[in-house]
């Protein structure tokens, strides 16, 4: 029931944001970063509403053995996959818009509970203390490979310590 490798991200609609540099620059460094083996395989969701950078990070994830990385730009295409599939770990962006990371996290713990995937925020702002309790784990802006590859073992070691 998982989608095949390389199957991307989803954009539905017009529109796209503008290319941020600092985020293009990031981007650029992680694929050229040296492969490690990383833990635990499966799929990985990511949810922003810049569909550049979501399209960067699953082409960067996708060169992953064993990574099978899916990108959302909408909350609500998001939440469906999230119902019907397993997924290893789900990276949130919390600056997007209509709905925030937060209250998609809340979406995902409320439907899904004790099978929620481990929620990763990622964000260039610090997270918000209140709130902090909906996610397992933070990856602050810009991405590079580095930060995924940590925040994806930090994952592993969270399921093997349960």
């Amino acid at each position: 029931s998982h989608p095949p490798r390389g199957a991307g991200w989803a954009q539905p609609g017009p529109g796209g944001a503008q290319k941020d540099e600092q985020e293009e620059a990031a981007l650029e460094a992680a694929n050229n970063a040296a492969s490690a083996p990383i833990t635990p395989h499966g799929v990985i969701v990511f949810v922003d509403d810049d569909t550049e950078l979501l399209q960067g990070l699953c082409n960067l994830v996708d060169q992953r053995e064993g990574w099978k990385p899916v990108g959302f730009s909408h909350v609500g295409q998001a939440l469906d996959y999230l119902n019907q599939h397993t997924v290893s770990c789900c990276f949130v962006d919390l600056q997007m818009h209509p709905v925030s990371g937060y209250e998609f996290a809340q979406r995902v713990k409320n439907n899904l509970g004790d099978c929620a995937p481990c929620l990763i925020a990622m964000s260039a702002y610090a997270i918000d203390r209140d709130q902090e309790h909906l996610f397992e784990l933070y990856v602050s802006k810009p991405i590079s490979l580095h930060k995924l590859t940590n925040a994806v073992q930090r994952v592993g070691a969270l399921a093997e310590s349960v």
